[in-house]
Order: C-alpha cells, then sequence, then structure tokens
C-alpha cells in the first residue's frame, strides 16, 4: 500500500499546499436525552474491533471517484487513533449512552453477551468539491455460549459541507454516529424480544456506499 498525497489531500488544504502534518480526531457523543437500551438488562463486553490494512493506521483513507478499487493513504493528515481504536471508543460511549452495560475487554465481570466486529470501511470517496465520508461495520453480539444473538452489517456514507478538514471530521462522526444508531435500534428490538435480524448486506440498512 504506497502512503502518497492524493488529489484529496490537495483538496483539503484549501490551498495549493498542506501543512507538515494535520490531525483529525472522532468526537465521542455525548449523553443521549433518550435511552432505547435502559432497562433493558443488557450488559455487554465490547471485545476490541478488527480491521485489516490501512485501516489499522492512523493516516486518512481515501479513495479517488476515479479509481474505486484502490485506497490510498494522505501522507500528512491523520487520526489521533486508528479508524478500529476510534470506532471502538466511540461505539462504548454511544451504547453506554443509551443505557447499556458495556465492560471493556480488560475488566473483570461476567456481562450477557460479548460484542465483536469489524471496521470494513473508513474512507474519504471524492467527488466534486468536497468528499464523502463512508463508515461500514460488520458487529456479531454472541450470548455466553456463544451463540449468534445478533448478526449485521451496518454503513453510512456523509457528505463534508466543504474542503476542510474540520467539515471532513464531522462528516466521519456523523457517519459512525448514523451506524450506531441504527446498531442500538437493532439491539433494543432484539432486547425487547424481537427476532434476531438476518445479517444483511452492507448498506441495505442505510443505503448504498
Amino acid at each position: 500500500m504506497k502512503r502518497i498525497l492524493p488529489a484529496l489531500a490537495v483538496l483539503l488544504a484549501g490551498c495549493g499546499s498542506l501543512p507538515a502534518e494535520r490531525s483529525i480526531r472522532i468526537d465521542l457523543p455525548a449523553a443521549a436525552a433518550a435511552q432505547p437500551l435502559a432497562g433493558k438488562n443488557l450488559s455487554l463486553r465490547l471485545l476490541r474491533l478488527d480491521a485489516e490494512g490501512v485501516l489499522q493506521e492512523r493516516n486518512l483513507a481515501y479513495v479517488e471517484a476515479g479509481a474505486p478499487t484502490e485506497v490510498r493513504q494522505a501522507a500528512t493528515i491523520t487520526w489521533e487513533s486508528s479508524p478500529d481504536v476510534a470506532a471502538a471508543a466511540y461505539l462504548s460511549a454511544a451504547l453506554r449512552g443509551a443505557g447499556a452495560g458495556v465492560i471493556a475487554v480488560e475488566t473483570p465481570g461476567t456481562p450477557a453477551f460479548n460484542l465483536s466486529g469489524t471496521v470494513q470501511r473508513f474512507e474519504l470517496v471524492g467527488g466534486g468539491n468536497t468528499g464523502m465520508a463512508v463508515v461500514a461495520m460488520d458487529i456479531r453480539v454472541d450470548d455466553l455460549k456463544f451463540q449468534p444473538w445478533l448478526n449485521a452489517s451496518y454503513c453510512a456514507a456523509v457528505p463534508g459541507r466543504d474542503r476542510s478538514v474540520a467539515a471532513v471530521q464531522v462528516a466521519f462522526t456523523a457517519a459512525l454516529a448514523e451506524v450506531t444508531s441504527h446498531l442500538i435500534s437493532d439491539l433494543a428490538a432484539r432486547a425487547g424480544g424481537g427476532a434476531m435480524p438476518p445479517f444483511v448486506p452492507r448498506g441495505s440498512r442505510l443505503g448504498t456506499c
């Protein structure tokens, strides 16, 4: 995988060159006014989210509109945490905010379920004067007998409002919030006695991405 300065990087700079390095982050969600998982006695151990290739690294992953199968990395634009680590932190905060009991993998305790997953996409797709933040995750929740309790795939695509690095940060945070919101809805339905949703192709929850 080449670490290059793609067209996106110049686009994000908003001028003809980039500073030595620019860092972006995912903002954790605030406590939700509504807690759809409160009172459902849902306790989860959040295992480490998996990721492969460039998604294990901090450099911003980018896909040129004209080369959709080639994932590139910006040389000087980096996440404060790699996408797998940032997504896990966001997911943990969102689940707690929704009323679930969340236990970190290294913390003693016996929760009713283990939540694991894979970050499949966490990239900016070029196009027009901005870009589209795309986040896709496969999520699996197993009971203590290692039987699947929920198994689904989620994806969201959110356009940036302009060319700035700040706008890209906002777009990725919003995409992750959409993914997490739909996961929480599925967990609430499942904890309420609903049937386990089938494993769904990526994007069927939130549109094609």
